[in-house]
């Protein structure tokens, strides 16, 4: 049966292309995930070849995060968590920033790193990449391979791209109140038929999530008052 969410078919060259993430010194981003595939590229973005970059993938059947936030590569920070992910069940994954610090929750499960330099800004917002999801575009391979020296982990083009679906992509851009991201472009990824929130969000000023059973809504945030899932 197929998910209301975005579905990769793992071709070569599929990615989707979503909105930047300001990645500053206290941002979110959070996205669902469901594939039988043990290894695959989730998620990645970059400041553009330079320092900075965001990896998340699956590596026999566990969450990878790979991330660097300091000037040079030397204060790159490496993380693995959880493990059979690969079961065909929605399973959740967020990144925490707290300056120097980075916390990867899965599931419920979390673990941290510190990274130690002079500067934890993540590039900067007006020049960094896009975030990609199953893949990165065709576009950084060249016979000359030039344009991959554009992304910041180059090795990241050629990880087995992403068979599954992927929903709930939620950004937290440096404010208390979390958004939803929503695809600009993609290859090799159905998007039909979409998320529940897609097509039916009621959730006002608060977060809509999509479920298997439809929509729901969060309210969280320092302007928004706790509260539960309204269905």
């Amino acid at each position: 049966m197929t998910a209301n969410a975005l579905r990769f078919t793992g071709e070569d060259k599929s990615y989707a292309k979503f909105p930047k993430w300001n990645a500053c010194v206290n941002a979110t981003f959070s996205f669902e995930f469901k594939t039988t595939q043990t290894d695959g590229l989730l998620m990645y973005t970059d400041d553009n070849g330079t320092y900075d970059y965001v990896e998340v993938l699956l590596k026999d059947g566990r969450v990878r995060l790979r991330m660097n936030i300091v000037d040079g590569k030397e204060g790159s920070i490496e993380m693995f968590l959880a493990s059979r992910l690969n079961d065909n069940r929605w399973h959740r994954v967020e990144i925490q920033r707290n300056r120097m610090e980075t916390i990867l929750i899965v599931d419920g499960m979390s673990d941290s790193r510190v990274a130690f330099g002079s500067d934890f800004s993540f590039g900067d917002i007006y020049k960094n990449n896009f975030v990609f999801f199953g893949g990165l575009p065709d576009y950084y391979y060249t016979l000359d391979q030039t344009k991959l020296e554009q992304l910041s982990l180059p090795s990241s083009y050629f990880e087995k791209r992403f068979m599954g679906e992927i929903r709930n992509v939620i950004y937290g851009n440096c404010t208390c109140i979390p958004v939803r991201g929503e695809m600009i472009e993609g290859k090799s990824v159905e998007k039909f038929p979409p998320e529940a929130c897609e097509t039916d969000n009621r959730c006002g000023i608060c977060l809509c999530i999509s479920r298997d059973d439809g929509p729901g809504c969060r309210c969280v945030g320092l302007q928004c008052a706790e509260g539960k899932f309204i269905y």
